[in-house]
């Protein structure tokens, strides 16, 4: 089997991606990360999920104060700074 027809195991994603081993799986339960079901116990990945996950799982850089809600104040209230 070459390397790009070669199917990684949840422990081998866990490595891979420097999370637990239970994360990976935790992430195939709930129908988050594109896998293969070999059998009803049996969960591998291919190469090309793993690009896709590494894909899911990139965040674009963002302003946090941009992400943080306006405060109202009532008319009569001051700000102080």
């Amino acid at each position: 089997m070459s390397a790009s027809n070669t199917l990684l195991t949840p422990k081998d994603m866990a490595e891979r991606l420097g999370i637990p081993e239970r994360s990976v799986r935790q992430k195939v339960y709930g129908a988050v990360w594109p896998h293969r079901r070999l059998d009803l116990r049996t969960i591998r990945f291919t190469e090309d999920d793993f690009r896709t996950i590494l894909t899911m799982s990139y965040e674009q850089p963002h302003d946090r104060a941009a992400a943080l809600p306006e405060v109202q104040r009532a008319p009569s209230e001051k700000a102080v700074i």
